[in-house]
This record gives C-alpha cells, structure tokens and sequence, in this order.
C-alpha cells in the first residue's frame, strides 16, 4: 500500500502562491508510491486590532468570494490531472492559521510562495514564509 503524505499549500492568490501550488501538483503527479493528500488553504487576513467605525464584514465575505473563486479554479486544473485537492478559508492571521492548520491535521509538508501580497521588497522573505518556516510542526518548502 501506498505511503500518504498530507501537503498543505498557502495559497493568496499572488503569482508566488501559484507556483507554490503548480509546485505541489507536480510532487502529486510525478511521485511514485506515495499518495498525497492536497489542502490548498487560504486566510482573510486580519490587521493585528480593528479599530475602524465601519462593519468589515463585507470586506471580508468580498475577500472570501473572491479566494473561493480562486480556489474553485485551482481545484479544476488539479482534477484535470488526475489530482483531488480540499480548499479551506479561514479568516485570521496567515502564519498563525498556517501553522496551527499544519500541526491538527498532521502535514507532512507546507508549500508556499516566498512571498505573497505585501509590498515586501524582492529580496526579502516575507514575513508569514519566514514564521512559518520557523515554526512550522513539518518540513516548510518555500517555492521562489
């Protein structure tokens, strides 16, 4: 019987979390003897204190729609190649939810992109790869 894996794959929408997730497909499809199991997740990320006068909640069911359309679309390509991936939208801090995520459901592995949205110049790592690669329960690819 096959060995399996469970991959979780932060997935943003930016171009470094596609390659993160185009990294993890093709471990999925490359890979002998050994099934993995693909979970892309996705988190609404929230400033560290919301102190604003206005409901956010429409921001945030705005950014969910769109991940969810996202995510719909990475799980098409995903089953055009033989692939099923779960999708998971959580709403808090990415490093936090990333991590906390990897150590309940027991992954093998965390794929992300070496950044994600923020402005971060190029030559840095971002600051959630960087956290979670600290503090990950698992071993952390980060995809450039």
């Amino acid at each position: 019987m096959p060995e399996t894996k469970k991959l979780l794959v932060a997935f943003d929408g930016s171009p470094p979390s596609r390659k993160a997730f185009d990294f993890a497909l093709e471990l999925a499809t490359t890979s002998t003897g050994i099934t993995y199991e693909i979970t892309a997740l996705s988190v609404v990320h929230l400033a560290e204190q919301i102190d604003v006068p206005m409901n956010i909640e429409p921001i945030i069911n705005a950014a969910k729609a769109q991940y969810e359309k996202q995510l719909t679309q990475l799980q098409e390509i995903a089953k055009s190649k033989g692939v099923t991936i779960m999708a998971e939208i959580v709403t808090g801090h990415p490093a936090d939810d990333l991590i906390e995520f990897a150590l309940k459901n027991r992954c093998s592995m965390i794929i992300m992109g070496q950044r994600g949205k923020s402005r971060i110049p190029k030559w840095l790592m971002g600051s959630v790869s960087q956290q979670v690669a600290n503090h990950a329960p698992c071993s952390v690819v980060i995809v450039k």
